[in-house]
């Protein structure tokens, strides 16, 4: 099924271009509202290709998507997911804990590329100079700053999902979005100045790019577990 859902992804992906832009702006906010529905991964793949099939159409006769769809497109959508069966908690637990995985997988991988003592060891590498590998410090405040853009971009994601349709809100998600990036700043600051020397562990650089890998690969795990249906 996670197989079916790529293929099904590529093929929308390609049909996608042939909307034109007249029709763009709707047909994405009402893909953006459905990214946040609880209908699992396959089943927003297959009502998006419906969605893309009907505005094409529209488009080949000439006719307006409010004379298709009807002015409320967020009421439309609801009509569709209602229709559907929705992701059970497991399933919802899965996604959120591959997202959070996979933003460990990535800010870890920055943290090893950007750390001092592996910087030095590359460049002894690379100069021919045998050096062993390094220990990498993490500090409370990497811990710190990790969770806050993790919380952070999980909260933008549903903010922009949720008030898709809501043009009164748009100043207040996006005020919302300015305060959680503010936060993360914040803490960023915090961590370098005051908690970057409290050290929690030292970790050998190949356990830090194992656990890199096994957070991906938990990740593409409950990234299929989530989307089955």
């Amino acid at each position: 099924m996670h197989q079916k859902r790529k293929e099904l992804n590529r093929e929308n992906n390609a049909l996608d271009k042939k909307i034109c832009a007249e029709n763009q702006g709707v047909f994405t906010d009402m893909i953006c509202y459905l990214r946040g529905s609880s209908l699992s991964a396959y089943d927003q793949e297959r009502v998006r290709r419906d969605l893309t099939e009907m505005v094409l159409d529209a488009q080949e006769r000439g006719d307006a998507l409010s004379d298709v769809i009807g002015g409320d497109y967020k009421a439309f959508c609801d009509e569709i997911i209602a229709s559907l069966p929705h992701k059970s908690f497991g399933r919802r637990a899965a996604e959120y804990g591959g997202v959070v995985c996979l933003a460990a997988a990535v800010l870890g991988v920055i943290k090893i590329l950007l750390s001092p003592s592996f910087l030095m060891w590359l460049k002894d590498f690379l100069t021919g100079r045998p050096a062993a590998l390094p220990r990498l410090a993490f500090s409370l405040g990497n811990v710190l700053l990790c969770v806050a853009i993790v919380i952070a971009s999980v909260l933008i994601v549903e903010l922009i999902v949720r008030n898709t349709f809501n043009a009164e809100k748009d100043r207040g998600v996006k005020a919302a979005c300015a305060v959680l990036v503010l936060a993360v700043g914040a803490s960023l600051c915090l961590s370098l100045l005051w908690l970057g020397e409290v050290v929690l562990l030292r970790v050998p650089l190949l356990w830090a790019c194992a656990a890199v890998v096994v957070l991906y690969l938990t990740y593409r795990l409950l990234d299929a577990m989530a989307g089955r249906p």
